[in-house]
This record gives C-alpha cells, sequence and structure tokens, in this order.
C-alpha cells in the first residue's frame, strides 16, 4: 500500500473529515506544467519505493530480533559476561 492510500485510511484521517465541511471553492486553481507535474511524481514514487524498502527492513530485522530472543530465552544461545561487565560473543 502506498503511502497516501494508507494515510486516506488512517483513523486519525477518516475522523478529521467531518471537520472539513463541505465547502468547495468556485475558483480554478492553476495546475504545475507537464514536466514538472512528471518530476513530482517521479519523487513521489521513489520516497513511496523508500518507505516499502524500510518497513521491509523492519520487518527483517524484527523477525531477527525475536529468533535471537527466542534462542536466548531458551538457552540455546549463551552470552559471555565477564568481570567488567563487557559482553562478548
Amino acid at each position: 500500500m502506498k503511502f497516501t492510500e494508507k494515510l486516506v485510511v488512517e483513523d486519525y484521517f477518516i475522523e478529521k473529515l467531518p471537520n472539513l465541511g463541505w465547502y468547495i471553492p468556485t475558483d480554478e486553481i492553476e495546475c504545475p506544467p507537464l514536466p514538472e507535474q512528471h518530476r513530482i511524481a517521479g519523487i513521489l514514487s521513489a520516497v513511496d519505493r523508500k518507505l516499502e524498502l524500510e518497513c521491509r527492513r523492519k520487518e527483517k530485522l524484527e523477525r531477527v530480533k525475536k529468533g535471537l530472543m527466542n534462542e536466548l530465552l531458551t538457552g540455546r544461545k549463551r552470552v559471555n559476561v565477564e568481570n567488567d561487565g563487557s559482553i562478548y560473543k
């Protein structure tokens, strides 16, 4: 799911919709020229891709952490602590 799609379905966004009112301005809004729109769309797409990669990376790190915690808590992995409190291995 893209960031903008996620934003629209977030509870916070939906809660604020009733407060927006239904006033629709009659003035025309100028759009940037098409090349600039393409450039903006490219930047936003790159941000979406980066967010997706970071989310996948975070999920992977959380799975690794869960596995390591499981090994530590079940005793399959030991941690050596020296007298000075530093951890090795």
